[in-house]
């Protein structure tokens, strides 16, 4: 299976270069690309991460792409920009690992896994179900997965076509005002107004089309971003 992961990238190198170490680990030799996708206003120790991260692992498997300059808010162009490019060069599943996600060795078999079983799935996400408290987690079972209505962008994976229809049409009305246009183009969504940025679009897409998210009762990737864009850390 021909198979990209996207790492978003900012400003937290140290975060980075523990997630690579961990994709890689995964990867255990596999023929899956990695680009690091390095956004405007980066931090340099990030760029100097990655590059060094691709000397140490020497496999030339790792690319690094800096994302032209834009004043849009967050991460989200940068991300949907990720998504649609890898979208349109034919790979089978494209895998998104934010810097402070952390995978486990079965990650990439999970994934392939879950969307073979459930081939409909707009999404699968090797990580905690974030919508649920934990009393009400399902039970721990490392051979179930389950579907949801939520989406999460925490170590989540699309088949190209999907991912391709889901960021079609998404340009600069998007990106100027997201929950505008969210408002506009989702009238009838159930989401919440405020949660528009990459992750709220692409839950809004979801409900749209009636699809559903893949979700591990075992998960296979801890989300450990405790300092970032929406935390100031301890």
């Amino acid at each position: 299976m021909n198979e990209i992961v996207l790492v978003p990238a900012w400003r937290r190198p140290e975060f980075l270069w523990a997630a690579l170490e961990r994709i890689w680990l995964a990867r255990s030799g596999e023929d899956i690309t990695v680009r690091v996708c390095i956004d405007r206003g980066y931090s340099p120790d990030v760029l100097w991460a990655a590059h060094e991260f691709s000397s140490y692992v020497g496999d030339g498997r790792l690319e690094i792409r800096q994302r032209d300059e834009h004043r849009y808010r967050g991460n989200s162009y940068n991300v949907l920009e990720a998504y649609r490019g890898a979208a349109l060069e034919g790979y089978d599943l494209v895998h998104l690992v934010e810097e402070d996600v952390f995978v486990g060795r079965d990650y990439f078999e999970f994934h392939r896994d879950a969307h073979a079983l459930v081939p409909d799935a707009f999404s699968v996400s090797a990580c905690r179900n974030q919508q649920f408290n934990v009393a009400d987690d399902p039970a721990y079972d490392e051979a179930a997965i389950y579907s949801h209505d939520s989406y999460q962008s925490l170590g989540v994976s699309f088949r190209s076509d999907v991912l391709a229809d889901a960021v079609a049409g998404v340009g600069p009305e998007y990106h100027r005002d997201m929950i505008a246009y969210c408002r506009r183009t989702f009238p009838r969504s159930l989401i919440p107004r405020g949660n528009a940025e990459q992750d709220g679009l692409m839950h809004r897409k979801q409900e749209e089309l009636g699809l559903k998210t893949v979700y591990a009762s075992a998960p296979r990737a801890y989300h450990a971003g405790f300092v970032g864009y929406h935390r100031r850390g301890v």
